[in-house]
C-alpha cells in the first residue's frame, strides 16, 4: 500500500487512483487484454467524473475498437454497454446529445440484457439518459427513465445510498419544473 501511495503521490485522487490500475494492467497483461480494457474503462470513468473530456475521448474510441477487435461483442454485453455508456458521456458533454442519447439507450439495453432489467449498473446510464433527454426538451421520456432508474435503486440498493440522492434531485427538480410541486416533495 504504501508503494501504491508513493507511486500516485501522497494525495491520490480517482484519477491517479484509475489512472496506476491501468498502467499496472497494460505492464501485466499487455495492450489487447481485457483485464486491460477493464483497467482503460476505470480510467475513462475517472476521466468523465473529473471533466476531462479531451483526455477521455480518445481512449473511447480506443475501448470501441478493443471490443470490435476481440469480438466481445458476441461474447458478452457488459463491456459494451460500458464503452457506450462512456461514449454517450462524453459526446452529450461535448454538446452533441442526439449522438448520446443513442449511445446511453444502447448502454442501458445492453446492461439489461446480460445483467437483469433491475439490475443496479443500469442506474447510472439511465439516470444520465434522463439528463441528455432533459438537454434535447424531452421531458417526459427524461422523467421515464429517471422514474426507472429511481425503482431499481429502491429495490437494489435503497433511497439511502449517497448516488441515489443525485438521482432524487434531479427527479425532483424536473418535477418542479413541469409545475409537479406536489410530486416533488412526495
Amino acid at each position: 500500500y504504501a508503494a501504491f501511495l508513493v507511486s500516485v503521490g501522497d494525495e491520490p485522487t480517482p484519477t491517479k487512483w484509475a489512472r496506476s490500475g491501468y498502467d499496472a494492467r497494460f505492464k501485466l497483461f499487455g495492450p489487447k487484454h481485457r483485464e486491460t480494457a477493464i483497467g482503460k474503462f476505470v480510467l475513462l470513468a475517472a476521466l468523465l467524473d473529473d471533466g476531462n473530456f479531451s483526455e477521455a475521448a480518445p481512449l473511447v474510441a480506443e475501448a470501441i475498437i478493443f471490443l470490435q477487435e476481440s469480438g466481445l461483442k458476441e461474447k458478452g454485453g457488459t463491456l459494451e454497454g460500458i464503452t457506450d455508456y462512456q461514449s454517450g458521456m462524453v459526446t452529450m458533454n461535448l454538446g452533441f446529445n442526439e449522438i448520446a442519447e443513442a449511445s446511453l439507450r444502447s448502454s442501458v439495453k445492453n446492461v439489461q440484457k446480460h445483467l437483469g432489467k433491475e439490475h443496479v449498473y443500469a442506474i447510472i446510464p439511465l439516470s444520465d439518459l434522463g439528463s441528455c433527454l432533459l438537454k434535447q426538451g424531452k421531458t417526459q421520456e427524461a422523467l421515464a427513465a429517471y422514474t426507472e432508474a429511481l425503482e431499481i435503486t429502491r429495490k437494489g440498493m435503497g433511497l439511502g445510498h449517497p448516488r441515489a440522492r443525485i438521482l432524487v434531485e434531479r427527479y425532483a427538480d424536473v418535477l418542479v419544473k413541469e409545475k409537479r410541486v406536489t410530486d416533488a416533495m412526495a
